[in-house]
């Protein structure tokens, strides 16, 4: 008696062994492969351009107060020197980061023509009779407007992967719908200008730029490319992006953005913006 029960607490032993075993190797093969790359960031640059015009009134009659006003911001930088990324990919996580620190230089140029429009007309209507003579000039002269050129402060280019079936946006829902069905690098751009305390159109009072956290182009073939490259091979990206912003006359609700890859007519009253977004860099895979 005393056998058969030995016999039996090893059979039910070794099936636990088996069955522990079996569980192990089912665990093994759900761990995802780990597959790691290196790469060498050789050059990369960013050119922004920033367009707007501004109209605060419907007509520009001689004898009423209107500011018509035009300009540009121009933001370029560059890679000072090649840096080594790592790419991971476990699964579908896959990320792309540098391994030092990425230095890169640049500088931002703004320049607007603000023409502020005074009344060519003295005394007028009512029993005054038609307009006649010019208005008197204004107390205080017009600021001198303070544009130019600028120093970036640490300008940044941040590579992200984002596998298919990842959901991204942007900070405004209306800018790029979520992404669930298309693998692509979005090469963000964070170009770190100083402000322009007295140049249009963010000088006090004037109509200022729309705001928009998302700066960055989209890459579908490149992203396969990085996946699959050779040693010594190289991936090249070229791309822009571009949207426009639109307030138009006396809407106080903050305005609208374009769709992507479109801008309106700079021109009519309200605010019109055009945004555009350039990027250039080259990998090579070195590991």
């Amino acid at each position: 008696m005393t056998i058969r029960i030995l016999r039996l607490a090893a059979a039910l032993a070794a099936a636990a062994a088996i069955a522990v075993l079996a569980t192990g190797a089912a665990q093994a093969q759900k761990i995802p492969k780990i597959v790691e790359r290196t790469f060498v960031l050789e050059e990369a640059s960013v050119n922004r351009e920033v367009e707007w015009h501004y109209l605060d009134s419907e007509t520009r009659d001689r004898c009423a107060t209107w500011t018509d006003a035009t300009g540009l911001e121009r933001t370029v930088y560059s890679l000072e020197k090649p840096v080594r990324h790592k790419l991971v990919a476990m699964g579908r996580r896959v990320s792309l980061v540098p391994e030092t620190l990425m230095r890169m230089e640049g500088q931002v140029t703004r320049k607007a023509d603000w023409d502020e429009h005074l009344p060519e007309c003295g005394t007028c209507g009512g029993e005054l009779g038609d307009c006649v003579g010019r208005a008197d000039p204004p107390l205080e002269p017009i600021v001198r407007p303070d544009c130019g050129t600028r120093k970036l402060t640490a300008p940044q280019l941040h590579f992200v992967m984002v596998p298919k079936g990842a959901a991204t946006k942007d900070e405004d829902d209306l800018l790029v719908p979520l992404v669930r069905d298309v693998a692509h690098v979005n090469a963000d751009v964070v170009p770190n200008a100083p402000a322009f305390r007295t140049c249009p159109p963010t000088q006090p009072g004037g109509p200022g730029l729309p705001h928009r956290d998302g700066l960055g182009v989209r890459f579908t073939k490149e992203y396969r490319q990085l996946m699959t490259v050779r040693r010594g091979g190289t991936v090249r990206f070229k791309g822009r992006s571009r949207i426009g912003h639109v307030i138009p006359f006396q809407d106080w609700s903050g305005g609208r953005f374009t769709e992507a890859g479109t801008c309106p007519p700079l021109s009519g009253a309200g605010r019109q913006v055009c945004d555009t977004v350039h990027v250039e860099a080259t990998f090579r895979r070195i590991a």
